[in-house]
C-alpha cells in the first residue's frame, strides 16, 4: 500500500499495523529524517517478517499536482499498488469557509 504523511501520529500507527499484517509499505513524506527514522522503527519491530518491504519517498503533497504525479509514478512503477492512505494534513490561518476550492 501507499501510504501518505506517515512518520507522525495516527499516520504512523496506521503504518506500523500494516506491516504487522504483511503489507510493503510505500512511505510517503516531506520530512526526510522524520521519514527515514520512522521507517526504521517499522523494520526493527517486524525484522521476524523478512518478507515486508519498506520504500520511502520524500514528497511535500503542496507541491504542484504534475509533480506529485510524476514523482509518485515514477516511485511506484515497478510496484503494484493495492492500498493508498493519505494521511496528510495541512494547517492553515483561514477558516474552511474561505479557502478556495
Amino acid at each position: 500500500g501507499a501510504h501518505n504523511g506517515f512518520s507522525i501520529g495516527i499516520g504512523f500507527s496506521y503504518a506500523c499495523e500494516l506491516a504487522k499484517l504483511g503489507f510493503n509499505l510505500v512511505l510517503v513524506d516531506w520530512q526526510k529524517g522524520q521519514a527515514e527514522a520512522s521507517e526504521r522503527w517499522i523494520k526493527q519491530r517486524n525484522s521476524s517478517n523478512s518478507t515486508i518491504r519498506t520504500r520511502v519517498v520524500i514528497l511535500d503533497l503542496t507541491s504542484d499536482p504534475n509533480t506529485i504525479r510524476s514523482v509518485l509514478e515514477s516511485s511506484t512503477s515497478d510496484i503494484d499498488v493495492g492500498l493508498v492512505i493519505n494521511n496528510a494534513g495541512l494547517v492553515t490561518n483561514s477558516n474552511y469557509e474561505s479557502l478556495d476550492r
